[in-house]
């Protein structure tokens, strides 16, 4: 007995030391603490990821062993066991430093009973009991594909039986996995060992025991949004990715989209420059006269000034044509000399004819 009692203790100071351990090398590093942000009104470093529970329901069964010392009357020990078979509720701590830990709760109904290996019929049939456990917990992984959970603490147990209110105080030691089966959703299997002194109830008087021990398997389920998996073995799609996967693809499509866009302008720009050499050497093949020309560059307030010179020219043009004509006016008399002329020629015709007569 005395023996059991150092084992157990020694299992006890090896998890504590374990538990230190870890709580010795966060993960993120020393130096990344000093450099973390303040909050201005406490003063503390801002948490960035907040604590939050994650709860976990199943069924469970539990084997509890009673053991009364009959070593000083010369006879073999009397052994009680007691089957029972219940569901449980566990409630889990994440982002909690420097580890996390556990609660949980348990409700039992026994439904066999032995007493040396023999089975004994209980005379009551509303028979009960529940478990408390709380502890600190580690967690580690294989592959990311399955987690492990080791965790230690304190054990407590009522149990009703026929005769006596038993009460069951110790520790206990937990190990379990996870199962990511897909984004939300956990399969998670635990064992528990314990090690109790069970003479706190009414028995402790009339039948004390020597030392009891208990041997639970669990088998649950956990749903969870906020600690969703991020590799699962279902649902490893890019709608089903956490966030953090989500949004490491949309930096990457648009930094894909960057580079498409900047390639294409520089195509454009390519495709304008060619364009402008192309210009430059047909001008540079046009005569010397048609060089000296304003080029085209200087605008259109260019141009409107040469069409609003050329239309005042015009218009200054069919103003000296007006006044043309009202010069030439004085000159008129220039037709009355060519008809005395005609009148002179006439009479000159006329002599002629008359002399030609006679």
């Amino acid at each position: 007995m005395k023996r059991a009692y150092a084992l157990f203790l020694l299992v006890l100071l090896a998890s504590s030391g374990l538990q230190r351990l870890h709580a010795a090398q966060p993960p993120n590093g020393a130096e990344q603490e000093e450099t973390d942000e303040l909050d201005p009104r406490t003063g503390f470093p801002v948490i960035k990821n907040k604590p939050f529970p994650i709860f976990t329901q199943g069924v469970t069964y539990a084997m509890v062993t009673r053991i009364e010392d009959m070593e000083k009357y010369n006879r073999s020990n009397f052994v009680r066991q007691d089957h029972l078979i219940g569901a449980f509720f566990a409630m889990q701590s994440v982002n909690m430093r420097p580890v996390n830990s556990m609660l949980r709760v348990s409700v039992y109904y026994p439904f066999l009973h032995t007493f040396n290996g023999m089975e004994q019929f209980p005379k009551q049939v509303i028979l009960y009991a529940f478990d408390l456990f709380a502890g600190p917990m580690i967690q580690t992984d294989m592959w990311k594909y399955v987690r492990l959970n080791f965790a230690g603490g304190l054990h407590y147990m009522y149990q009703l039986s026929d005769e006596y209110h038993l009460n069951y105080l110790g520790g206990a030691l937990v190990v379990g996995t996870e199962l990511p089966i897909a984004r939300h959703w956990t399969i998670v299997n635990n064992g528990t060992v314990t090690l109790d002194y069970p003479n706190l109830g009414t028995n402790q008087k009339v039948q004390p025991f020597s030392f009891a021990w208990q041997y639970q398997l669990e088998l649950g389920f956990r749903y969870s949004k906020k600690n969703s998996n991020r590799y699962s073995y279902i649902h490893h799609l890019e709608g089903w990715l956490p966030r953090e996967k989500n949004l490491e693809r949309r930096i990457l499509s648009l930094e894909a989209g960057v580079k498409k866009s900047i390639v294409r302008k520089h195509n454009k720009l390519e495709a304008k420059r060619q364009r402008m050499e192309a210009r430059e050497a047909a001008r540079a093949q046009e005569p010397a006269a048609e060089d000296e020309e304003p080029p085209e560059a200087q605008g259109t307030g260019a141009e409107e000034s040469l069409d609003t010179a050329q239309a005042q020219e015009q218009e200054n043009e069919e103003i000296l044509e007006a006044e043309q004509p009202q010069e030439t006016a004085p000159d008129a008399p220039e037709p009355e000399a060519q008809d005395e002329d005609e009148s002179v020629e006439d009479a000159q015709d006329t002599s002629e004819d008359s002399s030609d007569q006679n």
